[in-house]
């Protein structure tokens, strides 16, 4: 089994379950949607693409 829920601290590993779980997409959301998380173009690639997209 992947989850093992027979012992009296079943409902906190869920608990802890659910948090991490929401922690992660939490985190996607902001790295998503900020200047926070996620790669950074170098200028010369930027540059690069923006040439191409005017061809």
């Amino acid at each position: 089994m992947l989850f093992q829920l027979y012992s009296d601290h079943a409902v906190m590993q869920i608990v802890g379950w659910v948090l991490a779980f929401c922690g992660l997409i939490l985190m996607n959301e902001i790295g998503r949607k900020t200047k926070i998380g996620g790669m950074t173009v170098p200028q010369w690639e930027s540059t690069l693409i923006q040439e191409l997209r005017a061809l």
